[in-house]
């Protein structure tokens, strides 16, 4: 079955009478799954078909893939087999299996018949009580017993409905909130991840500046600690200086000095010369 509707998803246009799978079109309450599931059993998984015109083109490419195996129902041949009539009235009996069904489009038809046959009781106790009343159709469990008419007794299902096909489409449901939500956490941590890139490229900006203004810093330390280096030499040269100075001044003065003295000198020696000069004559 999974071949054709997976050949039907590709070509839409092939296999246009069939509709789909029935455990795909229809929903089951939890509770009741396990008896609605034992009741149409691997007609679950039939494929619902508006009619036979495409079983023979159907049939050859399920034989050519080598898949199987495969179960048609054509809605416009289906019939009812043997009809409950009037829905016993016995204490535990909770209804037909069919009004337990939710059924879209033409697979309410389907269920109808599939279950026109069977009601639904509380457990296998009141099952065997209504066949030996005489009831002429089966009787399904809550936990998935199916009693028939003719004696026999199956067990199928799973007692609390999970994992059931009817539960496939709950779970799928499930899955997809839970891939929603991973996809949304996971949406949140890539934008999450790029602000902190974004964050990353501005601290490692910062830094490239900062490291920058480091070298900037070191290269204007060295200057200073030159200029520093320099004015400390100038600063030990300068007294130096300023003694050789003083000392120079020191003798300028006393030589000044000396020529103050030796200009009296000469200045008494002219007037000396001048009177002499003047007596003379």
């Amino acid at each position: 079955a999974r071949t054709l509707l997976l050949a039907k998803q590709a070509d839409p246009g092939r296999f246009g009478s069939i509709i789909g799978a029935l455990v795909d079109h229809i929903e089951v309450e939890p509770r009741f799954r396990p008896a609605v599931a034992a009741a149409l059993g691997r007609r679950l998984f039939c494929l619902l078909t508006t009619g036979t015109e495409v079983l023979r083109d159907a049939l050859a490419y399920v034989r050519a893939d080598g898949r199987g195996p495969v179960s048609f129902l054509p809605l416009d041949r289906v019939a009812s087999r043997h009809p409950n009539g009037p829905l016993p009235e016995a204490r535990g009996v909770l209804g037909s299996a069919s009004g337990f069904v939710s059924a879209r489009g033409q697979a309410r038809k389907a269920v109808e018949v599939l279950l026109s046959d069977v009601v639904v009781v509380e457990d296998l106790d009141v099952a065997l009580r209504l066949l030996a009343s005489g009831h002429r159709g089966r009787a399904v469990t809550l936990q998935g017993e199916l009693v028939s008419p003719d004696g026999v007794i199956s067990v199928r299902g799973n007692g609390n409905g999970h994992g059931s096909p009817l539960a496939r489409r709950d779970d799928l449901d499930e899955n997809r909130r839970d891939l929603q939500t991973a996809m949304a956490a996971l949406a949140q941590g890539c934008e999450r991840q790029e602000g902190l890139e974004r964050e990353l490229a501005a601290v490692r900006a910062e830094a490239a500046r900062l490291e920058q203004e480091r070298t900037q810093l070191d290269h204007a330390l060295t200057e200073a600690e030159a200029a520093l280096a320099s004015v400390t030499r100038e600063r030990a040269r300068l007294p130096v200086e300023i003694d050789e100075v003083k000392t120079e001044t020191a003798a300028l003065v006393g030589a000044l000095g000396e020529v103050e003295t030796r200009s009296r000198y000469l200045a008494s020696e002219g007037e000396r010369l001048d009177a002499a000069v003047r007596e003379t004559e």
